[in-house]
C-alpha cells in the first residue's frame, strides 16, 4: 500500500528534523551540513528498514517523498542561515529598543569580513583549498560548481 510508504517517509523525516534540532546545538557551526547529511542518511536507512520488505512502488514513492522532504528542509535551513536581510531583521528584534545602529550594522556585515567567513566555510567544507593566500577549487568544489552551473542554466538563473 502506497500510504504506508508516505507515512514512513513523513515519520522518518520528522525524526530527522528532531534529531537535527537536538544534535546541531552541540556541533561546531562549520560541521552542521555534514552532521545534517549524516543524520539524513540514517533516517533514510531507517525508512528503508521500516518499509522492508514491501513492494517496489511503496519504496519508490516513499523514497522519493523522503528525498523531496530533505530538499525542502535544506532550502528552509539555508533561508534561515545565510541571507543578510533576514539576519538584520532578527538583530532588530533582539535589540531592546528595536532600533538598528547603521555603524554597528556596517561593523557586523563588513563585506571583507563576510567574504573571509564564507571562504573559511568553503575551506572547512572541502570545496576550496588555500595556498599562499590564494584559493583553489578542490575536486569536490569543481563538481559542485559544475552542478550549480548546469542547474542555473536549466532553471534560467543568470549568474
Amino acid at each position: 500500500m502506497i500510504i504506508s510508504g508516505v507515512f514512513t517517509a513523513v515519520v522518518t523525516i520528522l525524526l530527522w528534523i528532531l534529531s537535527q534540532i537536538l544534535v546541531l546545538g552541540f556541533c561546531p557551526r562549520h560541521s552542521h551540513f555534514k552532521v545534517g547529511l549524516f543524520l539524513y542518511g540514517l533516517s533514510f536507512v531507517g525508512f528503508l528498514v521500516w518499509e522492508w520488505p514491501t513492494s517496489w512502488l511503496n519504496l519508490l514513492n516513499g523514497g522519493l517523498l523522503h528525498i523531496l522532504f530533505y530538499c525542502t528542509f535544506m532550502e528552509f535551513y539555508y533561508y534561515i542561515d545565510r541571507p543578510i536581510t533576514l539576519r538584520i531583521l532578527v538583530e532588530a528584534r533582539k535589540n531592546l529598543n528595536r532600533v538598528l545602529d547603521i555603524n554597528k550594522l556596517h561593523q557586523t556585515y563588513d563585506l571583507k569580513y563576510m567574504i573571509q567567513r564564507r571562504l573559511k566555510s568553503l575551506v572547512a567544507s572541502g570545496y576550496i583549498a588555500e595556498k599562499n593566500a590564494n584559493f583553489y577549487l578542490t575536486t569536490k568544489g569543481k563538481i559542485f560548481a559544475k552542478i550549480f552551473e548546469k542547474g542555473s542554466k536549466i532553471f534560467g538563473v543568470i549568474r
